[in-house]
């Protein structure tokens, strides 16, 4: 693949990664049963339990969860749980997509979810909780109850040595197979 077509290409990925979701698939099915919830936490009340076969319309994205709208009801559901694609074949982008990827036509739909986490509006609305904090240090456990587990579970230390450093390495040194 030459160097131009290559930058194309990732231009072109880069802009549907950055792309609103709703742009890229306004419809979604489930790949089996899955809550909907008032809120994005699993511990929020549920609203309903969908069915494997329901399709949604996806109206927002925040971190692991998705905002849809099922039927006459609105929530919250874990974004692993959406299958996309099917919904969006024969779209301008699915069909540019597929153009860009080489995976164009019926068949060949590949679906993957990125998930990163906190955003910045999770970070500019973050709250001290000193409640949360105590549930956190609840979970340490001291290093001797941790090695007494690990021993029980026939598991064996391992040195892992670092990584050559190699920003300074010849080009030949840092050249992978591509």
């Amino acid at each position: 693949m030459n160097r131009h077509r290559r930058i194309n290409i990732a231009l072109l990925a880069a802009a549907l990664i950055s792309a609103p979701l709703p742009l890229l698939a306004k419809e979604a099915s489930l790949g089996k049963p899955s809550r909907l919830y008032t809120e994005p936490f699993k511990d929020a009340a549920v609203i309903a339990t969908l069915s494997a076969t329901s399709t949604v319309k996806v109206l927002e994205r925040k971190g692991g969860w998705s905002r849809i709208q099922h039927q006459q009801s609105e929530g919250w559901i874990r974004t692993l749980d959406l299958r996309f694609g099917k919904s969006a074949e024969g779209s301008v982008v699915a069909d540019t997509f597929g153009l860009a990827t080489g995976r164009a036509g019926s068949g060949n739909v590949v679906a993957t979810t990125g998930i990163r986490g906190l955003d910045e509006e999770d970070l500019k609305s973050a709250n001290f909780s000193a409640e949360q904090i105590s549930l956190a240090e609840s979970y340490r456990i001291d290093a001797s109850v941790a090695e007494s587990a690990a021993a029980r579970a026939g598991l064996q230390s391992t040195t892992v040595e670092y990584f050559e450093d190699i920003t300074n390495a010849t080009p030949a040194a840092r050249r992978h197979d591509r």
